[in-house]
C-alpha cells in the first residue's frame, strides 16, 4: 500500500522514502501534480537526486516524461524517470525507442526491528566517526562503482564525496548513523540507515517514524561472513531506541542480497520502476548511483 510521507503524493516505498531522505539532505522538492519534481544544487551528477517521479500520470507516457524531464534539466545528458507503477508492452516499447531501459526495484519492509547478531570473531563495529572511517568508506564505494569498468573512477568520485558529506552531515544531526565493521583499523563493510518522519532522533512528538537503509558495502575479501547482517541487526537497533516504527530497504529484484533481507524479518513490499538513460559519453558521467556491494540498497551492481 502506498502512503504519504510529510505531505507528499503517494508513492511506493522505495520511492517515498528517496523523497524523504532527500529532503533532509536539502534536495528541493517540488510537487507538480502528477509527478513529483527532485532537484540536487550540491551534487549535480546526482542522476536520481535530480530526476521526476511520476506519482498519477500515464507511466505509459514515455514521450511525456522524457520532455518533462528534458525541460526541468535542459542539460542533463542523462534521463531519469522514476515509475510508480510497471509500463505494460506498449509503454516499454515507447521508452526502449526514446533510449531508456526500464527496471524493477524491489522494496522490503518490517514492523519490528531486525534482530541483532553477534559481531563476527575477529571483527568489531561501531560508528564511522573519524576522517579516516569515512575516507575508507569512500574509498570502498569508489572501487566497487568502478570494479567491472563501467564507471570511471575520476567521474564516479566526486559523487561519492558528495555522498559521503551528505551521510556525515546527517549523522552530526542525529538523523542517521553510518556503521562499519572494522579488522583493527580497516573497513571491511558498511552501511547507513536514515531515520524519517521526525525532526530529530528520538523525538517523540513526530507522528511518523521510519527507518530507511542505506548503502551496504562489503569489501569482496570479507563477504560471506555474517558482517552485513550484524550491521543490519545493529543499525535497526539504534534507530528503534530513536523512535523508528517501520524499517524499509530497497534492492534490485535480481539481487541474491533479498534473501538475507528475508531471513532477518522483511518481507516484499509494494515495488518500484526507473525509467534510465545513460549519459551518451560512456567515461565522462556514468549513471552516478548509490551503489552497494554484498546486499544493495536500490541501486545495486
Amino acid at each position: 500500500m502506498c502512503e504519504s510521507l510529510d505531505g507528499e503524493r503517494l508513492l511506493p516505498p522505495a520511492l517515498r522514502t528517496d523523497v524523504g531522505i532527500l529532503r533532509l539532505k536539502g534536495s528541493f522538492v517540488e510537487d507538480r501534480g502528477d509527478h513529483v519534481l527532485l532537484r540536487t544544487p550540491q551534487n549535480p551528477q546526482f542522476h536520481w537526486g535530480n530526476c521526476i517521479l511520476v506519482t498519477e500520470g500515464d507511466v505509459d507516457d514515455a514521450q511525456r516524461w522524457t520532455a518533462e524531464f528534458s525541460r526541468a534539466f535542459p542539460e542533463a545528458d542523462w534521463v531519469a524517470v522514476g515509475l510508480p507503477r510497471s509500463p505494460g508492452d506498449e509503454g516499454r516499447r515507447a521508452y526502449a525507442a526514446a533510449g531508456l531501459t526500464v527496471r524493477r526495484l524491489s522494496a522490503m519492509d518490517a514492523e519490528t526491528a531486525p534482530p541483532r547478531t553477534a559481531c563476527p570473531d575477529g571483527f568489531q563495529s561501531r560508528p564511522l566517526e573519524t576522517n579516516s572511517d569515512w575516507e575508507q568508506l569512500i574509498r570502498m564505494d569508489i572501487e566497487e562503482a568502478c570494479a567491472d569498468g563501467v564507471y570511471a573512477a575520476s567521474a564516479y568520485e566526486p559523487f561519492a564525496r558528495g555522498q559521503a558529506a551528505a551521510a556525515r552531515e546527517l549523522c552530526s544531526r542525529g538523523r542517521a548513523v553510518w556503521l562499519g565493521a572494522f579488522s583493527g583499523r580497516r573497513l571491511c563493510s558498511a552501511l547507513g540507515v536514515v531515520l524519517l518522519g521526525a525532526d530529530r532522533a528520538g523525538d517523540s512528538r513526530a507522528r511518523s517514524r521510519e527507518a530507511r537503509y542505506q548503502s551496504v558495502l562489503t569489501a569482496p575479501s570479507h563477504r560471506r561472513r555474517g558482517l552485513a547482517g550484524h550491521l543490519i541487526g545493529e543499525a535497526g537497533g539504534w534507530s528503534a531506541a530513536a523512535g523508528a516504527q517501520r524499517w524499509t530497504i530497497v534492492t534490485e529484484s535480481d539481487n541474491p542480497a533479498g534473501r538475507l533481507y528475508a531471513s532477518m524479518g522483511f518481507r516484499h513490499a509494494e515495488p518500484s520502476f526507473e525509467a534510465y538513460r545513460a549519459p551518451r559519453v560512456a567515461d565522462e558521467s556514468q549513471d552516478p548511483r548509490q551503489l552497494d556491494a554484498e546486499s544493495g540498497d536500490g541501486r545495486a551492481a
